[in-house]
């Protein structure tokens, strides 16, 4: 039996997937994302995921992988067919029969319908080491999905990028790739940069796919910025020019992020933590506005020196000279010595040096000390407010990590009097189990950064 597209959009649209599969698996909330033991093999440790807002269920223990109708199936040992009776008649757009694809209407599919009709692929990450390589030795890639063009003609391709970048953990682990294809459009020369990872997808298959890093995006240059603990950091837009600063200032961590100017609010900034930072966007305004911010809507959308506030020990920023080209950036720059890139980068840094200062409230003064001794400023309000962000943005990988630093912190700003322990301790607790960490957990991890703080005090 066949059934009308607009028939099954609309179906899974309607079921909570949550509310289907919670009541046969106990499922605990990890940031975005919901886990618990997969009914469909034995484990003793927690690899079935459930995503709601994209309508699917994904177990990297044994594959197992679909919308609502395929758990249904899976679970009751029903075919497809009698899992959509069964969920048409509980929770059907049109009663208790589904009707069939020879009867279809020209009805038009609503939006989130749309979306959610769509195949659904997760990335798989790190990389699984038997995947196929990405680049073939022709220098094209192997054939790529594009689970957005579904059914189109453009949903299997081949890409020859100009260039390619692997993202990689701070293990060192393949995560996937960034490309930079490069066009000609109204006589222009563009370039575009998709995310490339290695899903897992309908039927148990697994593909590379156009699909961006899962949030907290990784950064490029991660598994350096970890190896390298003690050196500052510079933050440049794109991987290009990332590439050319780490030749250039050979004495700099140098990284970016996936997702240019618009991404920044995807990506996970807390291996930043306690670092001191440099911001260096390219020469035009989409650049700075990553850095500095800008307004959407009659609203100020934070750049990365207020999304960094929180975090990093120290964050300055470089401005480069109005006179450059627009979009120069450090790529532009091959014809410098290592010495010549260093006495520029610090003689373009932005009067007053220090960045955080964006995100302190209005009319509270940043403290005129910071400046010249490069010491965190006080734990304000806003300054609280992003350190919960952080927790609760943390992917699962990073939680626990994002929780440690955030006591430690909090925990000095609880020494110095600037907040009370109790309180201190309940607001990280808190922001842990919105986060998805056990209650018992985030207690113990929260005062075992206290008490290394006050350990280290007493010494």
């Amino acid at each position: 039996m066949g059934y009308r597209h607009t028939f099954l959009a609309e179906l899974r649209s309607r079921i909570r997937l949550l509310d289907l599969i919670g009541g046969r698996v106990r499922l605990v909330r990890r940031g975005h994302e919901y886990v618990g033991l997969c009914p469909f093999h034995s484990e003793k440790t927690p690899s079935f995921y459930v995503v709601e807002d994209k309508g699917f269920f994904h177990c990297f223990g044994c594959g197992a992988h679909g919308d609502a109708i395929d758990f249904v199936a899976r679970a009751d040992n029903l075919s497809y067919a009698e899992a959509v009776e069964k969920l048409a008649s509980e929770a059907g757009p049109s009663g208790a029969k589904a009707p069939e694809a020879s009867r279809a209407s020209r009805d038009p599919w609503p939006a989130a319908a749309v979306e959610r009709a769509r195949p659904i692929w997760i990335p798989i990450l790190p990389v699984p080491d038997d995947a196929p390589a990405l680049l073939r030795p022709d220098g094209r890639t192997v054939e790529l999905i594009n689970p957005k063009r579904a059914g189109e003609r453009k949903e299997r391709t081949i890409f020859r990028p100009a260039s390619w970048w692997p993202y990689r953990d701070a293990e060192g682990r393949l995560l996937g790739y960034v490309l930079r294809m490069e066009f000609e459009h109204d006589g222009r020369r563009k370039k575009w940069t998709p995310q490339i990872t290695f899903c897992a997808g309908p039927g148990g298959a697994c593909r590379w796919c156009i699909v961006p890093f899962p949030k907290p995006r990784p950064l490029y240059g991660l598994y350096e910025l970890i190896a390298r603990p003690q050196e500052p950091v510079i933050v440049v837009e794109g991987e290009k020019a990332c590439d050319a600063g780490r030749l250039l200032l050979p004495g700099y961590v140098v990284v970016t992020w996936p997702g240019g100017s618009k991404g920044i609010a995807h990506v996970g900034w807390s291996p930043l933590a306690g670092r001191d930072v440099f911001l260096l966007p390219d020469a035009d305004k989409p650049g700075r506005d990553a850095m500095d911010g800008w307004s959407k809507g009659g609203e100020r959308v934070p750049g990365i020196a207020e999304l960094l506030a929180a975090v990093a020990e120290r964050v300055r920023l470089v401005d480069p000279p109005r006179y450059l080209p627009d979009g120069w950036d450090l790529a532009d720059a091959n014809d410098w010595s290592q010495t010549e890139a260093a006495r520029w980068l610090m003689a373009n840094l932005r009067r007053g040096g220090v960045a955080t200062a964006a995100a302190e409230p209005i009319g509270e003064p940043a403290p005129s000390s910071r400046t010249r001794t490069g010491s965190p400023p006080a734990l304000n309000r806003r300054r609280l407010e992003g350190l919960v962000r952080k927790i609760i943005g943390a992917g699962e990988a990073q939680l626990e990590g994002t929780l440690r630093w955030a006591g430690r912190l909090v925990g000095d700003a609880a020494r110095k009097g600037e907040i009370e322990l109790d309180v201190a301790e309940a607001v990280l607790v808190r922001a842990a189990a919105r986060a998805g960490l056990a209650e018992i957990e985030a207690r113990r991890t929260v005062a075992n950064s206290f008490h290394t703080l006050i350990d280290r005090g007493t010494e």
